[in-house]
Parts: structure tokens; C-alpha cells; sequence
């Protein structure tokens, strides 16, 4: 018997790709280098974000996506063991390389910003923590939450997270016990996955017999189609604005040609308009003639 296929209703589907298409675009203005997923929601979201950037910006570096717990660190902030912070340190050094590159913490959908922003905090200010200076970094900037004040200089406005991802359930799980927590949370296994998603999803799942992987290519399969459309949507307003500046080009230079060779032709025949010299007429029309030039040079170049 053939597998039921796990299908999304097309409007929810759309909103989706835009949202995602939106998230893209914010995050391309900020060029992170480095963007660290907050356990446990917002790990389906960075495979689509992933997928969608490849594809929108395929001629571009992708950033370093990785998982962190932000209740892990923030139990380590309010107390913790020299060992325990020192794998946090060391957790940090393994993965930004450079510590001046762009850092963005992302979150799936924050209220009050308490998860992303501990995590920005100790990146920024580690010393105040009782952490080391070798992880301090300045250049990190967060999700926008939800009841956000603005201005806020740690958040990049254009970004507030996905949402929930059909069909809304965690790749990932982490400890509810705190001495058993670690930084990253551990992948589930389809037995969790079923157990701990939404009530009404599950029966679903179960009848298709999905598994993390197979939600993963889901997600993924969502991320190119944004990607792709979000890339011709660039491509187009590209088109169009070299369209743009190939008309201003061609007008500049039949008024620029034009109104020099009038300028310089009255001076030809001596003819002088009003109360100009044939000198002044000369430097107008050798400068009109001249700006006519380069728009038309410039009209050549982008035809080529």
C-alpha cells in the first residue's frame, strides 16, 4: 500500500514562502557570518532558511548555522561550575572564527526576547558573566520578539521568526532536567517525534509514517521553492532597473548631443543667445556635448 503524502494547504503553503522570502532578504542586508538557532523550535526553520538562501544567493557564501540551548546558558550565567564554562567557551571558539564577522541569534517566535537576547549578551559582554574575553563579540544582533521596543539596536527589525512550520513540531528535544542539560539539544527519534507534536497533527503523522528525516526534506523542499522564487523576484527588479537607467541614458544623451551642437552652432553661424558671450556658449556646448557622451557610453556598456 503506497504512503499517504504529507500535504499543506496552499494559502497556508504561501504565507509561508513570503514570510520566508521576507526573512531572507533581512537577513542578506545584515550578512551574517555566523547564525546560532535557538533549541528547540527554531531548528526546522534554519533548514529552510538554509535551503532558501542557497538558492536565492547561489553565487554568495552561505553562513555557518549552528544549535544552541539559551536555557543551558542561562543556567550556567545564574551559576555553574569552572568546567561548565569552560565548555561554553570552548563551544563558542570552536565555531566563530572570526570574531568580528556579523553574528545573528534566531529564534522561531519570541514574546519577550529573554531566549535570543542571553545569548547576545554573553557574546557581547562575557567578562560581566564571569566568562572569558576570548568570546567576546560585538558585531551580534537578534530576532526581532515580539513586544519589541523600538528603536532596539540589538535586533534587525525586518526579522521576527517563521512562526510555526507546518506541521509545527520539534527535530530536536532537550532536558526539562538542568543537570542533565547540554548546550545542544538531541535529535528525536519518530517515536518522540510522534509523541511530542501537536495533538492534532499526530494522528496524521502516524498514518504516513513520517520520520525526522523525511520533515527535514519537507522543510528543505519549502526553503528552494522561496529561494527560487525569491531569486527570479531579484533577478527581475534588476532587469528592471537596468531598463531604467538604459532610458535615462539614452535621453541624457540626445539632450546632452542635442543641446551642445545648438549651443556650439550659433556660435558657428554668430548667432549669441541673449546675454551670452560666444566664450560661455562654447563651455555649455562643449559640456553639454561631453554629459550627451557619457550617458551614451554608459548606455553602450550596459547593453553589452
Amino acid at each position: 500500500m503506497r504512503k499517504k503524502k504529507l500535504r499543506r494547504n496552499e494559502e497556508d503553503k504561501r504565507f509561508e514562502i513570503e514570510i520566508l522570502k521576507g526573512e531572507i532578504k533581512g537577513l542578506h542586508k545584515y550578512q551574517p557570518r555566523y547564525i546560532f538557532l535557538t533549541e528547540t523550535s527554531s531548528i526546522p526553520s534554519g533548514f529552510a532558511i538554509k535551503e532558501a538562501w542557497k538558492n536565492a544567493y547561489p553565487d554568495e557564501e552561505v553562513p555557518k548555522f549552528y544549535r544552541i540551548d539559551p536555557k543551558y546558558i542561562r543556567d550556567c550565567i545564574n551559576g555553574c561550575t569552572k568546567s561548565q564554562k569552560k565548555k561554553i567557551e570552548n563551544f563558542f571558539k570552536k565555531r566563530i572564527k572570526k570574531r568580528d564577522a556579523p553574528i545573528f541569534i534566531y529564534d522561531e517566535h519570541s514574546l519577550s526576547g529573554e531566549s535570543p537576547r542571553i545569548i547576545l549578551n554573553l557574546l557581547k559582554n562575557p567578562e560581566q558573566y564571569g566568562f572569558s574575553s576570548d568570546i567576546k563579540c560585538n558585531n551580534v544582533k537578534m530576532v526581532r520578539y515580539h513586544f519589541a521596543r523600538m528603536p532596539d539596536k540589538d535586533i534587525i527589525p525586518e526579522i521576527e521568526g517563521l512562526g510555526e512550520i507546518y506541521p509545527g513540531i520539534r527535530l530536536t528535544e532537550k532536558s526539562s532536567n538542568p543537570y542533565e542539560r547540554e548546550i545542544v539539544g538531541k535529535q528525536v527519534k519518530r517515536r518522540d517525534l510522534i509523541e511530542n507534536c501537536p495533538s492534532g497533527k499526530r494522528e496524521v503523522l502516524k498514518s504516513i509514517d513520517y520520520s525526522p528525516s523525511k520533515l527535514i526534506k519537507l522543510y528543505i523542499a519549502t526553503g528552494r521553492e522561496a529561494g527560487k522564487e525569491l531569486r527570479a523576484e531579484l533577478e527581475s527588479e534588476r532587469q528592471n532597473k537596468n531598463s531604467l537607467e538604459q532610458k535615462i541614458s539614452v535621453i541624457g544623451s540626445i539632450v546632452g548631443l542635442g543641446a551642445g551642437l545648438f549651443f556650439l552652432s550659433d556660435n558657428i553661424t554668430g548667432n549669441v543667445l541673449g546675454n551670452l558671450t560666444k566664450t560661455n556658449s562654447n563651455f555649455i556646448g562643449i559640456g553639454l556635448l561631453i554629459i550627451g557622451l557619457i550617458a551614451g557610453h554608459f548606455y553602450f556598456r550596459k547593453k553589452k
